[in-house]
């Protein structure tokens, strides 16, 4: 996820294309992270220091880690460190795009720090962004006021996740007091005490369309029956799930029948809709979720 997401934000300034961003993605599941660009990553060593390293490799018989150590610019502790760091999603992202040549070790030095002020983000919120703590992630996209929704907004990010695109980008949500939408999903949970959650997909610019394609596991060409089926589906895992872990807390929430639709529709919550948008392989649909 974290990868898509800084990924996304290169494709907005400009600093890479779609096409190389789609490149970068499909090319990241294939790599192990070099240990060099993981010691500039984590401060250990400077851009300099780790592409002189690199070309002493190429002509001698010997490690990374080993020459770094040689020369004094990691101890043998932070090389063991660095080891146990080559599977990090953020640093599989970097080297990937350096590899492909889109970006330089010295272009991505920065990128962290660029997303940080361009979101106005916390140095808290960039570690959990850099270490992959999905319920974190969740967390700085969901509006302040939607803390209620976050939980169910986690079991569906992970699913999505597990069972959809393991590359998907979250994007800011907002409340909204209402929304219009065509073509979407939805399934109500009711409790004992008369609670009600209202959960829905929606589409908007061929993401639903990709999640239902890829939770079927078939080629949807156009959102049909079959198509709202599939994302009906994919919200009753989601809800059973969160149904499931509430459970243990006592907590009893029934599954209604997912409701689906194709035509223009208008929703309203008292308490405000809760809409956290989200790219599924490159297309935009909406999580939405309220009482």
């Amino acid at each position: 996820m974290v990868g898509y997401i800084l990924g996304s934000y290169l494709v907005e300034t400009g600093k890479i294309t779609k096409e190389q961003l789609a490149q970068v993605l499909e090319g990241a599941g294939k790599i192990r992270v070099k240990l060099g660009l993981i010691a500039v990553s984590e401060g250990f060593m400077t851009v300099a220091q780790a592409e002189e390293v690199n070309r002493l490799q190429a002509v001698m018989d010997k490690r990374f880690g080993d020459i770094a150590v040689e020369n004094g610019y990691l101890t043998q502790p932070q090389v063991e460190l660095l080891l146990k760091k080559q599977g990090d999603e953020y640093l599989i992202f970097l080297q990937t795009i350096v590899d492909q040549g889109i970006m330089s070790m010295a272009d991505t030095e920065n990128l962290l720090a660029d997303y940080k002020k361009a979101r106005g983000l916390s140095d808290e919120e960039c570690e959990a962004l850099k270490s992959g703590d999905t319920d974190a992630v969740i967390s700085m996209f969901l509006p302040k006021e939607a803390t209620l929704f976050e939980e169910l907004a986690g079991v569906a990010v992970r699913t999505m996740i597990r069972c959809v695109d393991r590359d998907i980008c979250l994007e800011q949500g907002n409340m909204e007091e209402s929304i219009n939408g065509k073509n979407g999903a939805f399934q109500t949970l009711e409790a004992e005490d008369g609670s009600r959650i209202c959960v829905g997909l929606i589409e908007e610019d061929g993401g639903f369309l990709n999640a239902a394609s890829s939770f079927a596991g078939e080629a949807f060409a156009t959102l049909d029956a079959d198509a709202l089926d599939s994302c009906a589906e994919l919200l009753n895992c989601i809800n059973g799930i969160y149904a499931s872990a509430k459970s243990k807390e006592s907590i009893e929430w029934e599954l209604l029948p997912p409701a689906m639709y194709e035509t223009d529709q208008d929703m309203q919550a008292d308490g405000g809709i809760c809409v956290l948008p989200m790219l599924v392989k490159g297309s935009r649909l909406r999580f939405v979720v309220f009482q």
